[in-house]
Formats: structure tokens, sequence, C-alpha cells
């Protein structure tokens, strides 16, 4: 949709809200007919003025619903107030244009206009914040005579807002939430199956137990790809990993309940193959890896390695594709190293803690309830909130379901 004059522009950003909050409300994973007869009718009704921008009273009820905690990304901690518009720039000291956030949020945001700060982290940001910050542009526009002015002339103007970042595009509905507290409610589940072959009573109540865990992202390690497809979007590792290959089994799968994008299946070439596979799903980064144990291709396989050798070289390897992620990122799956060190020798352990530097593991110490430490993990980086985890038993009654147990992780 083109658009010339900055009421517009502003009534088109607004229209397409309506059809993503329409979507987003009922949890569609597209956009339908009826979404966008949503934003074709409130757009025509907003032009000819038989429709208007609602006032700001229903954004203050939104502000008062969510009590104390960060507008930008749920925290609960260290909260201060910020300006969405920035004082610098016009924003008025006032609390239409103030809402919470945390301290860590509020100084990233700085004197950024709000869709730029978003789009540098690779987000979109919550639609009732959008809500806000629009018709923070409509009232501004409005008072200052702009809105029947043309787009272009204000392009360099010195205004509290960039007018070339208002949205016209959305991004799809599964991959957007309402609130910032809405992205909060994040669950992981993590698990090597330990090839739990497709119809077997493994399989099967492995399949029952996840999807009553109802999670946004599933890491299986040993698993194969048709046990996982009717649980969302999947993507995985590499079939051939250096032993013999049976049909659709993969060392590493990837489940979301979001589209993936930006999908590697290689990490580096010094990576052992078939071991690896990351994606971008609603603004983070996934890695999924299984790193060889010790005894990789020593006594099997290839009979070609030393003991702890495919290890250390998938680490150094990995090393190389982590190291210089900028955005949040979650890395999961098995690492055969169990944190703290306890068996591994001290030196593996120190490489893999050097691997990890500026990661944090979630998954150290004794996995309640059953007072263990795990060989599967996950490492988070640029997230605030310490992960909540649990273990899930590898026995349903008498029968063994894996040789680990299984981890659900959550915010």
């Amino acid at each position: 949709m083109k658009t010339q004059t900055v009421k517009e522009l502003i009534f088109w950003s607004y229209a397409n809200l309506a059809m993503a909050h329409s979507a987003v409300s009922k949890k569609q994973k597209k956009y339908g007919v009826i979404n966008y007869s949503i934003r074709s009718k409130l757009f025509k009704g907003l032009k000819n003025g038989t429709m208007n921008i609602r006032s700001l009273f229903d954004d203050e009820k939104v502000k008062l619903s969510q009590g104390l905690s960060c507008n930008y990304c749920g925290a609960l901690d260290n909260l201060s107030l910020d300006h969405i518009f920035p004082q610098k720039y016009g924003g008025r000291d006032a609390g239409d244009n103030l809402i919470y956030a945390c301290k860590s949020c509020n100084s990233s945001k700085g004197k950024k206009d709000l869709m730029q700060w978003y789009f540098s982290k690779g987000k979109f940001p919550p639609l009732l914040i959008i809500r806000r910050y629009l018709k923070l542009i409509y009232n501004y526009c409005e008072t200052n005579c702009l809105l029947d002015s043309d787009i272009d002339g204000l392009k360099n103007s010195n205004l509290p807002f960039d007018i070339m970042l208002i949205p016209t595009k959305f991004p799809k509905p599964d991959e957007l939430s309402l609130t910032a507290l809405d992205e909060r409610n994040f669950k992981i589940v993590v698990w090597n199956t330990e090839w739990a072959k497709p119809k077997s009573k493994e399989e099967e109540t492995i399949r029952e137990i996840v999807r009553e865990v109802s999670p946004d992202i599933i890491c299986i390690t040993e698993g194969y790809i048709e046990t996982w497809q009717d649980f969302g979007h999947v993507i995985s590792s590499e079939e051939d990993y250096g032993y013999k290959i049976t049909e659709g089994r993969r060392k590493v799968i990837l489940i979301s309940k979001n589209e993936w994008n930006n999908i590697d299946t290689v990490g580096t070439l010094k990576m052992p193959k078939g071991r690896f596979v990351s994606g971008i799903t609603k603004g983070i980064n996934i890695f999924g890896v299984c790193v060889p144990w010790k005894d990789a291709h020593v006594r099997s396989g290839m009979k070609n390695r030393k003991v702890w050798e495919d290890h250390i070289n998938y680490l150094k390897g990995l090393k190389e594709t982590i190291s210089n992620v900028d955005n949040r990122a979650i890395i999961i799956g098995d690492f055969n190293q169990r944190v703290p060190r306890k068996y591994q020798p001290q030196n593996i352990y120190n490489l893999m803690m050097d691997v990890f530097d500026g990661y944090r593991f979630e998954t150290s110490g004794l996995i309640k309830p059953i007072n263990q430490l795990s060989i599967d993990h996950c490492c988070v980086k640029y997230f605030k909130e310490n992960f909540s985890v649990e273990a899930i038993s590898n026995y349903k009654n008498d029968l063994k379901l894996s040789d680990h147990f299984g981890l659900i992780i959550s915010i």
C-alpha cells in the first residue's frame, strides 16, 4: 500500500496493527480473510472519518494491568521509567509518554527511536507497545499540524520518532505477542531419546510427555524426524554423522511453534559433521548441538580417533560459531559433559567452559526432582532472567524411555 501523507501512513500502520491484533488474540498462525477485512475496513473508515484512532485511555489501562514489569522484556526487577519519545527530541515528560522499563532496556534504548531500537535487536515490538507508539505519533502530528504533510518532506526533520520506521508490514501472527509479559511464558524441552523408534511404546510415551508440557522449543538428540513433524516447524542436522546411515535418524532435531529463519546445518567445517543445526525463531538464535562422546569413532564407527578427539574438535569449531553472536541466543542439546565437573578430565572441562565463555549455564548442578547432574544442557546469552529447570524421568512405570532423562527449561 503506497501512502503519501503522514496521516495516511499512520492510518495504514494502525490498520495493520488491528489486523495483527485480531490474529494474535485468537492464536492464529497465519492471517486470514477476516483479518484482512478488519484492516481494509478500518483503513477506509479512518480515511473517510467514520472511524478514529482511540484515545490513550485504553493504553493506560494496559499499563496498569501489567503492573510493575518492564514493558519491553517483561522483567520484574530494577525498574525505572522510560520516555517512549526521548525528551532530547521533544518527548513530553508526561504519563502517556512514560512506561516502566528495566534499567537494562532503558539504558540500551537510550535516545533511540522505539522501532530503530527493536530492529537493531532483530525483534519486533509487542503489539500494545506499537499501539501506544502510533497514538503518540498521531497526537504529536495533529498538535504540530503535520498530518497532511508529505512523508518525504519530513525524512530529515527533527522529530521525536523516525517517520521512515513507522511499521507498515507486520510479521506473521505466530511471531508476535501482545505484551512483553506474553513473551515470558517460554518453555523448552531438551531430550536425548536414544533412537526411540517410531510407533514404539517408548516413542509414543515420550511424545505424550512432551505434548503435555507444550513447549515453545524442543531439542531432540538421537531421534527420528517423523516423530516430531506434527509438533511444529522442524529443522535438523545433516543425515550423515559418520556412522551407518539409518533413514529418518538425526543427531539433532529442533522444533519450534514458530517458523525458522537463517538455518545452518554446518556451523564450521572444523566440527564433526551431522551434529549441529541452528536457526532463528521468534527473534532468538537457537543452536542445537550433539557434542560427540569421548569414544566417538574410537572403538566403533570409523575407528580412527583417539579418546576425546572428536569431542575436542567439535567444541573448538563450536566456539567459532557462537562466539560472535550479538543477539539473544540459546544453545541446547547433548553436551556429553556434566556441570560442574564430575568424571571428565579437567582439561576437557576447562575447554568447554572456555567455549561457553559469555554464556550462562541454566542446567548446572543437581536437577530436581531427581537430584542428578545432567549431560544435556541449556546455555543462554543476553537473557536477564534465570530459567527454572526440572527433570523428566527417563522411566514411565517399568518402561525405560531412554538412557538420558529429559529437561524442561522455562522462564
